[in-house]
C-alpha cells in the first residue's frame, strides 16, 4: 500500500508502510518486552539484595578470611551477584553473637563454697 509518509530527512514523501511497520511504532509493549524488562528488575533487586546483605555482614563480622575486609567490600561491589555468593562461601570466619540470647554464668574455679 503505497501513503504519504515522513521520511528521514523529515520531509514527507510517499513510500511503502506495511500494517506491521505501524504497529511496531505505535503499538503497546510486546510480551518478550515486559518479560524481559521483569527480567531485569529481578536481576537488579538480586544484585541490590545481595549485596546489601553481605556488606552488612561483614561490617558486623570481628574477622573476615585474609583479614582484609576492604578487599572483601571491594570484590562485593565489583562483582554483581557473584561477588556476595563468594564472600557468603569464603569469607566469614567467625560467628556473630546472638543479640537477646543469655550468656551463661562463668563459674569461678577458686570459688569452692
Amino acid at each position: 500500500m503505497r501513503q504519504r509518509v515522513l521520511l528521514c530527512n523529515g520531509r514527507e514523501g510517499e513510500g511503502y508502510t506495511t500494517t506491521a511497520s505501524r504497529k511496531r511504532i505505535t503499538g503497546p509493549m510486546e510480551n518478550r518486552t515486559w518479560l524481559l524488562a521483569l527480567v531485569i528488575v529481578i536481576w537488579i533487586v538480586a544484585q541490590f539484595g545481595l549485596a546489601g546483605w553481605a556488606l552488612r555482614d561483614l561490617w558486623q563480622r570481628p574477622r573476615v578470611r585474609g583479614d582484609n575486609k576492604v578487599v572483601w567490600a571491594l570484590m562485593i561491589l565489583m562483582l554483581p551477584v557473584v561477588g556476595p555468593l563468594v564472600y557468603s562461601s569464603f569469607g566469614p570466619t567467625s560467628f556473630l553473637p546472638r543479640p537477646g540470647r543469655p550468656r551463661p554464668p562463668v563459674s569461678d574455679p577458686e570459688d569452692h563454697s
